[in-house]
């Protein structure tokens, strides 16, 4: 969800448009991450039930083989983009974030700390840095940690709420 204290933007007739069409958006990221992380939870079950063990460099394996190849075409686009519009642009919207945040998957940490006004497609990828990051902590915690899963999904659903509450009280609907 797009938030902002900024009374210029908050003005503006496409954040009117935004605010009264779109909040739905918001609804489907997390949607689709909930769905993602129930699927590949339930993938390692299914695993676990079938062999009795969970390979988790096999896991890890199969998660990069289905979502690297278009992540990192993706920001070579975008860096070949940037790179050959240069010269006509005179906008730095167009700055992107340095490789290495997008090599990491850390691109989230880096929007919150410097913000999103780079290439637009390259901004969406913030997604797929947490995706990783759960695919990371998730295979960890079901290899071996599997009988902290129930306390850690409370965990989880708590600090939803806590940083949804935050949101909410820091800059209202």
């Amino acid at each position: 969800m797009l938030v902002t204290n900024n009374p210029t933007i908050k003005g503006s007739r496409l954040y009117s448009l935004y605010t009264s069409h779109f909040h739905l958006a918001a609804i489907g990221v997390g949607f689709f991450i909930v769905l993602s992380g129930f699927l590949i939870t339930w993938i390692i079950l299914e695993e676990y039930q079938h062999t009795s063990v969970f390979d988790i460099s096999y896991f890890w394996a199969r998660r990069c083989l289905r979502i690297w190849p278009l992540y990192f075409l993706l920001i070579i686009a975008g860096y070949i983009l940037v790179w050959g519009t240069r010269n006509f642009t005179m906008n730095s919207v167009h700055d992107l974030p340095s490789v290495l945040w997008m090599l990491t998957f850390t691109l989230n940490f880096y929007i919150v700390n410097h913000g999103q006004a780079f290439l637009f497609f390259i901004v969406f990828l913030w997604s797929i840095s947490v995706e990783e990051q759960l695919y990371l902590v998730w295979a960890v915690l079901l290899r071996w940690f599997k009988k902290l899963l129930v306390p850690f999904c409370f965990l989880l659903i708590l600090a939803s709420i806590a940083c949804n509450w935050c949101t909410y009280s820091l800059y209202g609907n």
